[in-house]
């Protein structure tokens, strides 16, 4: 027997906007973003929210904009009824914040809602009046004493809908979201906004405010004082704003504040583009800190997406997250501190009064011309040394530098004679290679490419930098020669980031592509019918690396691997390439790096140290590691006179 069928009815008014104050009233900060909003295309310039119990049972928004005339305020409170759009074409015109005409019955058929309005005529008569309505029926109304602006009143939010009371949360977590929205939609104007729980102001941005004088009373000074401007305009879509250097990132996303012609929203494609400008620069989970503001005609966005129009699609995709990224990349890399090798014309060590007998010993390198252009040359004395697999250091690694036979000179007396290998007797080089792919060959002579390590009064210095020293065999400390007195900085590298960069590098340039080691034993790895799929599709990209297999059944032997991997880590790399857990090549690329990348905790030899450095300094994307770690802390003499307090 069938059911006995519900006949269609058109439903309620008060109903309908029951349902509408679903999708547009969710909590407290729901009717604080509608409620100003509205104020702010009333032209207001002093904005007042008073919220109590954190909005559950009073919130109160006080505004001193046009205001409504007494004749509309009955349809103001009507769905779909608004002065912002008039036809279907005016939707790609907006420029408003509200167009919809939903909040205000919407926000009257869930609450008890008073509105006063105050609205001046042509002729400088001002008429106001009010309308009390109590959970969608109207109990009251008539003329106010109001001379400006509106005042909308909201208690008992929910108290008929005792469902959606049940979601609210407590008063403390509803006013800080309330906060937070508030703060958002006062970033976008130079209005007076102030918020109050009860009589205690909370919040209070003054007008004619910077956007990071705003940002100084929601954010601490510590970092908004770093922030980074940003502001371009590509294909008539301007980008402007603030954002964090890659060094000052958080955990969450609540700091990452998005607008659309000045309309608050969330949306993923923007954040997409966010984080391709801080590609490379930011590790997994890690967030920067921005406040960006896209202006685009609005003919070339849809806001009708969301009724509480927190979303908007884009007509051109690709256009806005290239705009993004490339704004906010340029921004990024004006901050990013140069490491060059160039000196500076004023002598490291000035001459004295035996004149050229008293300047620095320079060791000449030569520059192989077949080298990759962002390959620096690297001096070196010491013997070859063999890592723990066999493989001499001179062997395994290419596309490096050695000392040419004319360094052999003799010093002043003020200098002892060094050799890299053995310059300092209390960091002995131990039979390890600790730095694979950072030595060879080189024949070809060029001058104007000539960079110098050397020794000053028994420093090592590589171009304008002093090699310190390491600290807990993990860190190499540099100081930079050129920069004195209020300038001097203090530089200190990770070493397993540092080499870690170079070694991806190599692979992004080609350096180290089609080169192999043969195994004695091949590896034998059984692979499931999935991973043999995944194979097929890889093998091209895994030989480029050098490894050569064959698989036989459903058997894989790997006869070679890239000379910077054991046995164990090749391992390792095949099985997340072959469970997709690598996406690209790139991903293989950076795995790769990461394992063959020297340690934390290893000790290296100042002449290693000096390999490493030199290579770090010549390759283009140095500031981070492949998973986005810094390579690199830079402390100028000011941050350290604060952290001895000697400067506030």
């Amino acid at each position: 027997m069938n059911a006995s069928r519900s006949p269609i009815i058109l439903l309620p008014e008060a109903l309908q906007n029951q349902i509408a104050a679903g999708e547009v009233v969710e909590r407290p900060a729901s009717i604080i973003k509608e409620l100003v909003e509205n104020s702010l295309d009333a032209k207001a310039t002093d904005i007042e929210v008073i919220m109590e119990n954190g909005g559950h049972t009073f919130i109160q928004v006080r505004d001193n904009g046009f205001g409504i005339p007494p004749a509309e305020l009955r349809l103001a409170l009507t769905r779909h009824a608004t002065n912002k759009i008039k036809d279907l074409g005016d939707i790609w015109k907006i420029h408003s914040f509200g167009f919809r005409g939903e909040a205000l019955p919407s926000i009257a058929s869930v609450s008890s809602f008073k509105i006063e309005s105050a609205y001046t005529k042509e002729s400088n008569n001002t008429e106001a009046a009010f309308l009390q309505i109590k959970h969608g029926k109207i109990e009251k109304e008539g003329p106010s004493s109001l001379y400006k602006g509106t005042i909308i009143t909201v208690q008992d939010l929910f108290a008929t809908v005792p469902a959606r009371l049940k979601f609210l949360k407590s008063p403390v977590t509803e006013q800080k979201r309330a906060q937070e929205i508030f703060s958002r939609l006062a970033l976008t104007t130079n209005t007076t906004m102030t918020l109050f729980s009860g009589a205690r102001e909370l919040l209070k941005f003054p007008a004619a405010h910077s956007l990071h004088q705003r940002l100084k009373i929601i954010w601490p000074e510590e970092l908004t004082s770093n922030l980074i401007p940003v502001d371009k305009t590509t294909h008539d879509i301007r980008i402007h704003g603030l954002t964090s250097p890659p060094t000052q990132t958080q955990l969450r996303s609540d700091r990452v504040l998005l607008y659309v012609n000045g309309r608050t929203l969330n949306d993923k494609l923007i954040l997409r583009a966010i984080f391709e400008a801080y590609k490379g620069r930011l590790i997994s989970k890690e967030y920067p800190q921005a406040v960006l503001f896209i202006e685009i005609s609005p003919e070339l966005i849809d806001v009708n997406v969301h009724p509480a129009k927190t979303e908007v699609r884009f007509r051109d995709e690709k256009s806005i997250f290239s705009a993004i990224s490339t704004a906010l990349k340029e921004a990024i890399n004006k901050t990013i501190p140069s490491f060059s090798l160039q000196q500076t014309d004023t002598d490291i060590h000035p001459k004295g009064f035996w004149g050229e007998a008293d300047q620095e010993y320079i060791f000449p390198i030569k520059k192989n011309s077949n080298i990759h252009p962002t390959q620096t040359e690297v001096c070196t004395t010491q013997s070859t040394t063999t890592d723990s697999h066999g493989f001499s250091l001179q062997h395994m690694l290419q596309n490096t530098f050695v000392l040419e036979p004319d360094c052999q000179q003799s010093l002043s007396a003020k200098e002892s004679t060094y050799t890299l290998a053995s310059s300092y007797s209390s960091h002995p080089s131990d039979n390890s290679s600790l730095l694979p792919n950072l030595t060879s060959n080189s024949t070809d002579s060029n001058k104007e490419n000539e960079i110098s390590i050397k020794y000053i009064d028994k420093k090592m210095c590589i171009g304008p930098y002093h090699y310190l020293g390491q600290i807990g065999d993990t860190y190499l400390i540099l100081e930079d020669i050129r920069k004195k007195n209020e300038q001097a900085e203090l530089i200190i590298l990770d070493q397993h980031a540092v080499h870690e960069r170079i070694l991806a590098e190599k692979f992004r340039n080609g350096s180290l592509i089609n080169q192999s080691q043969q195994l004695v034993l091949p590896i034998q790895l059984k692979l499931h019918y999935s991973e043999q799929e995944e194979l097929q599709e890889i093998a091209n990209s895994l030989t480029s690396l050098g490894f050569i297999f064959s698989l036989k059944g459903d058997i894989l032997h790997v006869e070679s691997i890239p000379p910077l991997l054991d046995r164990s880590q090749a391992t390792i790399i095949l099985r997340k390439a072959l469970s997709r857990q690598q996406e690209n090549i790139e991903k293989l690329w950076i795995s790769m790096a990461c394992k063959a990348a020297i340690k934390a905790g290893l000790p290296l030899p100042p002449d290693e140290a000096a390999l490493l450095i030199t290579q770090w300094i010549s390759i283009e994307k140095r500031e981070n590691c492949p998973h986005g770690r810094p390579c690199v802390l830079v402390w100028t003499i000011q941050d350290l006179d604060k952290l001895f307090k000697r400067r506030s």
